[in-house]
């Protein structure tokens, strides 16, 4: 990632300069704190500056910074773009290397399961919810932004960079405005790993199952994936993160992945898995499927009859969705299915099993403004 300017006056301000205004208008100052190195002086950054001007303020702000603490640049710039990201850190314990490698399986398993665990982290941030059949588009975006670091030495290291603010913020987000969805996300990891131990070390799901801001039944899963497909059985993990924006109380520096904690994972999966209540939400999309046991042209027929809906979703993506309908809707369906009209159902969505729209409250026929 680039070292911005913007970036450059974020770090200082978090080392307690001060952003100023100047008496002229194109420029501002950023004043070292009131007890500073000594020599420290001002810097001054413009406000419309073009990218390569913007780019050399950047770099001589650093050279100033490296002047006024004397340490080395590159330790500033790593410094600087922490600020971005929290740092998941995952180390693969000596004993359990090879010639100091590891099988690719380990890693494929490592990513592909973690990937997972930030997307379920990120649709119970975005939903509210706690068990689901898939993580949600934006979910799962955000994970593909978190960026792998190189391994680092002195123990075989895997690192997932995942930035405050790689989501744009959206007014369906269920937590907090305040905080960016990229620490929600790692903190709902930190503190579900953390009730981990604790739901082991008593041999009981609950302190799992109790904190609503912990782990997910798609976390859970995805825990389990790492731990039973890696053939690792340890990995340790730490969170680094960045000083932008408070760190919660917590102890993160030993939390870890192991062989022990399968049976506990795998009974709090199956609590959470109740915790799947349907929600309200209004189904747009055409009919591609019909199902009945009874006389369509018959209302008093209380035959089964059911509806596949494609839904393309915004918070989603593209689902087949099952309504279950009374034949009188049954049939207004199926009249719109024959002329491939878009249809609009209202009712109560579940994703325990297979998406679904139950206790269904209206049912409306869209046809084309031209129609």
């Amino acid at each position: 990632m680039q070292i911005t300017r913007d970036l450059v006056v974020r770090y200082l301000v978090n080392l307690g300069w001060r952003r100023i205004a100047s008496s002229d208008s194109a420029i501002f100052r950023v004043d070292p704190p009131e007890v500073s190195p000594f020599g420290a002086k001002s810097i001054f950054f413009s406000h419309s500056a073009q990218p390569e001007g913007a780019a050399r303020e950047a770099s001589l702000a650093i050279d100033i910074i490296q002047d006024t603490y004397g340490k080395p640049r590159g330790e500033i710039e790593k410094s600087i773009l922490a600020l971005t990201h929290d740092l998941l850190i995952g180390k693969v314990p000596d004993e359990f290397l090879r010639n100091d490698a590891i099988e690719l399986r380990a890693v494929r398993s490592y990513l592909n399961g973690m990937r997972g665990v930030i997307a379920s982290a990120g649709t119970t941030e975005l939903t509210g919810r706690r068990a689901f059949s898939k993580s949600i588009k934006q979910a799962l975006d955000y994970a593909d932004r978190c960026a792998f670091e190189h391994t680092f030495k002195s123990s075989f290291g895997l690192a997932i960079e995942a930035p405050l603010r790689g989501h744009v913020q959206t007014a369906m987000e269920f937590g907090s405005d305040k905080v960016p969805l990229g620490r929600r996300v790692v903190q709902r990891i930190a503190f579900g790993l953390a009730s981990l131990q604790e739901a082991v070390r008593v041999d009981d799901p609950e302190p799992i199952l109790e904190r609503p801001d912990g782990l997910n039944a798609g976390m859970c899963k995805d825990m389990l994936a790492i731990i039973e497909q890696s053939g690792l059985p340890r990995i340790d993990l730490a969170i680094t993160w960045s000083p932008e924006v408070s760190p919660p109380s917590l102890d993160t520096s030993s939390l870890v992945l192991e062989t022990r904690q399968i049976p506990v994972l795998e009974r709090a999966r199956e609590h959470l898995l109740k915790d799947d209540d349907a929600i309200p939400a209004t189904v747009v999309g055409r009919v591609v499927d019909l199902h009945s046991s009874g006389n369509p042209a018959d209302d008093e027929d209380d035959g089964k009859q059911s509806i596949q809906v494609r839904w393309d979703s915004p918070e989603y993506g593209v689902r087949k969705v099952l309504v279950r309908l009374d034949m009188k809707l049954y049939r207004t369906a199926y009249e719109a299915h024959g002329r491939g009209d878009l249809i609009s159902v209202e009712g109560m969505l579940s994703q325990k099993h297979t998406w679904r729209l139950e206790r269904v409250k209206k049912l409306e026929v869209l046809r084309p403004a031209s129609s």
